[in-house]
């Protein structure tokens, strides 16, 4: 119950925008990792190579740290229906 008032206490909307600007930061940092893989005009074995490639990097993510993303995560936003995926 207790976590339940602290939230009850709390100004509305205080966090979200903070929340809001950080999803947003990782979704455009998702993105941009993943807008070449998502070429319609690539095939699955050039898609496959440049995921390769993308996933053997390290990146500095949206707050400046170092990340690596793994290959699974890469196919799953470039592959269709993701964020740069093709729309066949």
């Amino acid at each position: 119950m207790a976590g339940k008032e602290t939230r009850a206490r709390r100004e509305p909307g205080r966090e979200t925008p903070t929340r809001a600007e950080r999803a947003r930061d990782i979704a455009l940092f998702r993105y941009l990792l993943v807008r070449e893989a998502g070429d319609p005009s690539l095939t699955s074995r050039q898609r496959g190579e440049l995921v390769r490639q993308i996933a053997e990097q390290e990146h500095t993510g949206p707050d400046g740290r170092p990340v690596r993303v793994t290959r699974w995560t890469l196919d799953r936003l470039s592959g269709p229906g993701g964020p740069a995926g093709s729309r066949r």
